[in-house]
């Protein structure tokens, strides 16, 4: 199931449901796969919502980079399609993990992606120049690793001191 097909099927079902793994790659260099997007019907428009599925309640800088790469990945693939009702991309993300309690299915960690967001695009700018000048530096996608990108820490330390959020 595609999540182009997922979207259209909650269109018509107007039920939730999650899409597991799905493939996302934009300009054939840019590329990732969620653990989970939630697709939900929401009378006037679809949300899309990422989450990673851990073993623990507890999320790591790295992950919530990671979450917000895939919702930029979402973002810019929404440009070219065409549904039957808008289709956003959750300003939340977060983790899932197995249930404390039994009677529920899963838990849920959820963070504002905001301030991750804001500095998606320059990122991704960045990893472009710099695939232009090393053939070594090629088909970006977001790795635990990436928070050992030379540009990470600029990026983090500016989000907070600016206060810079998305629209």
């Amino acid at each position: 199931l595609t999540w182009q097909l997922a979207i259209r099927t909650v269109l018509l079902d107007k039920k939730p449901l999650f899409l597991t793994q799905a493939k996302l790659k934009v300009e054939d260099s840019i590329s990732g796969s969620p653990d989970l997007i939630y697709i939900q019907h929401q009378g006037s428009h679809i949300c899309l919502e990422v989450w990673d599925i851990k073993f623990s309640s507890s999320i790591s800088y790295a992950q919530k980079w990671r979450i917000t790469f895939y919702t930029y990945l979402l973002d810019c693939l929404l440009k070219s399609e065409v549904f039957s009702l808008p289709v956003k991309v959750s300003t939340l993300g977060g983790l899932v993990y197995p249930p404390i309690d039994q009677e529920k299915r899963f838990e849920k960690v959820p963070f504002v992606l905001a301030p991750y967001r804001a500095w998606m695009p320059r990122l991704i700018a960045q990893w472009k120049t710099d695939s232009e000048r090393s053939s070594s530096v090629k088909n970006y996608s977001m790795e635990f690793s990436c928070t050992s990108c030379r540009y990470f820490s600029y990026c983090y330390q500016e989000t907070l001191l600016t206060g810079l959020t998305a629209l």
